[in-house]
This record gives C-alpha cells, sequence and structure tokens, in this order.
C-alpha cells in the first residue's frame, strides 16, 4: 500500500473534526487504572530478574568461590498486587 491509498485531511477539516473525551473523574480513574498496571508489570520485571539472578547465582558463586564451598543463595520475590481499579459503577 503507497501513499497514493492514504486520505489527505487539510487543517480545516481537522479543525472541523469533534472530538470526544471523557469527564475528569473519569479521566483520573483511567489514570489510576493505567498507574496500577504500571506497578504490576513494575513487580512482574522485578520477579523475572530475581528469578534470572536465582538460576545464575549458584554458577557465579562456584566459579568466584574455592573449590568445595557451596553457596545457595535465594532472593526474595513479593507476590504480585492485584490491580485495584474498582467498580465504575461505585465511583462518584
Amino acid at each position: 500500500m503507497g501513499c497514493a491509498d492514504l486520505a489527505i485531511i487539510d487543517r480545516r477539516q481537522l479543525k472541523a473534526l469533534t472530538v470526544f473525551r471523557p469527564p475528569l473523574s473519569e479521566q483520573r480513574h483511567i489514570a489510576a487504572c493505567l498507574n496500577n498496571l504500571q506497578a504490576r508489570v513494575d513487580v512482574v520485571k522485578r520477579q523475572q530478574t530475581a528469578t534470572t539472578l536465582n538460576a545464575l547465582l549458584p554458577s557465579i558463586l562456584a566459579q568466584a568461590l574455592p573449590e568445595g564451598i557451596v553457596a545457595t543463595p535465594s532472593i526474595a520475590q513479593k507476590a504480585v498486587p492485584e490491580i485495584q481499579c474498582g467498580n465504575r459503577a461505585n465511583r462518584k
């Protein structure tokens, strides 16, 4: 598909478009949900990093420590928090 297949909208047509946006309370709710989702993603990324470190650390320590010394480290992991966005019907 080339550029010739694209519709062209000029500035006048663009200004004439009506763009709907949710009320401020709804925008804030959406932002809060996105923040909660991002926090959950961050926790999962930290867990994946910890899991990778748990898998690699024994071999790293085995190479670093004198022969005969065994280390079995473990990195504590937190549970992934639930997303708390609430119910639209319950919001004011």
